[in-house]
């Protein structure tokens, strides 16, 4: 399986190897792995249910969509939260539209839940050089709905990394029971929850796509949220 970072960037925890950070890691679903997992039936119909995804968002976007990557999400006990960060690296793969990448988080176990931060994304204004500007949006959070906007520049510290005018505090935990699928954009900033419990924690991922999407190399990176 494959080292994602949890405490640690994703280039830091995958030089430390399997153990790298705190035992969360990733097995890309293809037909091999599969074929070599016990609970495959299971998978199989985890799969479908994101692949039927696909017909929903298109009837609520207008717009063609299709599944890509899909894997199985794997974080020992004790493992810690992620760091916050978005799918998309950089922001701008999202568009201005319809959103051209969404995430999807499928839970097939007990006690999947997804650190999120409602109403903030990060959404570029200018994209030029891997550098520019942005703004954080704010919709109704918690208790009540803020009726102004608020706006804030951010620097890419590099190519993956951003400031977020939020805070960490903000955080609103979503649960999400088995046989659910959690979606949200590209841009949109949220972390992987800690594994609290004595025993291992299974969920699964998978990028949502609209059509004509190619820049798939891009997909391998996050863009992580400094506070």
């Amino acid at each position: 399986m494959e080292v994602i970072f949890n405490t640690t960037p994703a280039a830091e925890a995958k030089e430390r190897g399997a153990g790298g950070d705190n035992g969360r890691r990733q097995l890309a679903l293809d037909a091999g792995s599969l074929a070599r997992l016990g609970l495959v039936s299971r998978l199989q119909a985890g799969l479908a249910a994101m692949d039927g995804m696909c017909s929903l968002l298109e009837h609520h976007f207008c717009i063609p969509y299709f599944s890509y990557s899909p894997v199985l999400l794997f974080s020992e006990p004790s493992a810690k939260q992620q760091l916050a960060h978005t799918d998309a690296a950089p922001v701008s793969l999202v568009g201005s539209g319809a959103p051209r990448v969404l995430g999807g988080l499928l839970a097939v176990q007990d006690n999947t839940q997804l650190r999120t931060w409602p109403g903030v994304q990060l959404t570029p204004a200018v994209g030029a050089g891997g550098t520019g500007a942005g703004e954080t949006v704010d919709k109704a959070r918690g208790r009540g709905k803020r009726t102004g906007r608020r706006a804030k520049t951010f620097e890419p510290v590099v190519e993956n990394e951003a400031t977020c005018a939020a805070t960490e505090e903000d955080c609103f935990v979503l649960h999400v029971p088995v046989g659910c699928c959690v979606v949200f954009r590209g841009d949109a900033v949220h972390a992987g929850a800690g594994n609290p419990s004595s025993e291992p924690h299974w969920r699964m991922h998978v990028y949502f796509l609209s059509e004509g999407f190619t820049e798939f190399d891009m997909l391998k990176d996050t863009t992580l949220i400094s506070w």
